[in-house]
């Protein structure tokens, strides 16, 4: 895994490509248990408005006391996932979908 982020690191570098990334929220939903979402603006290089994509991560973590200065708080991610949402003109949501699905079938 760190060789593709590496590799990634250097495409992106190397084409000259900019990613800003900016955290929506953050919710616990049980004990070790987490939710974010967040923001990707990708500027291409000669193009001025970015790409937009939303993504949600659900995260496993601990805390335990870690030798690392790098993190002080001692936050430790045993497991994640990362989902695309969409963008924020079209956003991709399965509860919409499952919605609109329920309401074909089942007339209310």
């Amino acid at each position: 895994a760190a060789n593709e982020i590496d590799n990634n690191i250097r495409d992106f570098q190397a084409t000259g490509i900019v990613r800003l990334v900016e955290v929506e929220w953050i919710k616990p939903t049980s004990r070790g248990f987490w939710q974010a979402q967040f923001i990707t603006m990708d500027y291409y290089p000669n193009v001025k408005k970015p790409i937009v994509n939303i993504w949600r991560a659900y995260v496993r973590a601990v805390f335990a006391p870690i030798p690392y200065e790098q993190n002080p708080f001692g936050f430790l991610i045993t497991n994640y996932a990362i989902a695309y949402i969409g963008t924020p003109d079209d956003p991709v949501s399965y509860l919409n979908t499952a919605a609109e699905i329920r309401s074909e079938i089942y007339e209310y």
